[in-house]
């Protein structure tokens, strides 16, 4: 599997929380993003969320990244797929296990949100609503769908995009419909093609539900180091008084020179 050689930094704060129930890491020389959100409120939230991505950790240890670079693209695909919802389902199982039979409010729980970049795709698999967007060409686009309440409610027709955004940023119910600690975990998976020069997004509900489309979309446009871009997010959020906390991952996908594009080229065809 190429590594891109991504630039990509996050930054994570307690926002208006007593403590800080967000974890994040950059796996694989940045290949694999990976934020859990523990559930606030909950007992040990952010202890469930230091096990999803510890159990993350454990299985990527585990798996021979070199192993994709061996196979066609169509398998490549299909081997990160099983590795990211394997990862998804074993810390359900982990966390499930440290619930030892709680429930309600005693039981522990998390987000899980975990990003893959390929050489021509990211691969996300996801439980809950730790979001996940791309920015490239003008545009910003997010991938991921929130496993709450809400956002179901907003697919079937039942909330416009206002009363969607009124009640996930503080003011209103925030149900999470999905997420890990559980008797069984329902991950949802997909592939998305990337660009050069791309910018990818991973973060908390704490950014989304305190700073607008808007907003993201002008900072992931500009052109400005990674970690200019993560500071201001998270700066946009606390600006806005953020209830929650706030995590965010900015990947930018780096643009090919010409020489090195031929020099790729050569070295595939001549097969090394």
């Amino acid at each position: 599997m190429n590594n891109r050689n991504c630039e990509v930094v996050g930054f994570s704060h307690i926002g208006g929380r007593e403590n800080n129930e967000d974890v994040f890491s950059i796996l694989a020389d940045g290949q694999l993003i990976v934020v859990a959100d523990g559930m606030g409120g909950h007992a040990g939230g952010d202890q469930a969320s230091a096990q999803a991505v510890s159990t993350v950790s454990r299985l990527l240890d585990q798996f021979d990244l070199n192993a994709l670079s061996r196979v066609e693209p169509a398998l490549q695909a299909q081997m990160l797929k099983t590795l990211l919802l394997s990862m998804i389902k074993e810390a359900n199982a982990d966390i499930h296990a440290l619930n030892n039979g709680a429930t309600g409010r005693d039981r522990m729980g998390t987000t899980l949100t975990l990003v893959f970049v390929g050489a021509h795709s990211l691969h996300v698999a996801w439980v809950g609503d730790s979001r996940v967007y791309i920015a490239g060409r003008g545009k910003l686009l997010q991938l991921t769908d929130d496993h709450t309440l809400n956002y179901e409610l907003f697919k079937c027709g039942h909330l416009s995009k206002a009363e969607l955004r009124a009640n996930t940023s503080g003011r209103g119910s925030h149900v999470i419909t999905r997420s890990l600690g559980v008797d069984k975990a329902e991950p949802d998976y997909l592939e998305s093609p990337v660009s050069e020069g791309d910018v990818v997004l991973c973060c908390s509900d704490g950014l989304n539900n305190s700073v607008s489309s808007a907003v993201l979309q002008k900072h992931l446009s500009a052109q400005s180091k990674v970690q200019d871009i993560c500071a201001a997010l998270i700066e946009e959020a606390l600006k806005a008084g953020a209830s929650d906390n706030v995590t965010a991952v900015v990947t930018r996908i780096p643009v090919q020179k010409p020489q090195r594009l031929w020099l790729k080229k050569l070295r595939s065809w001549l097969g090394l």
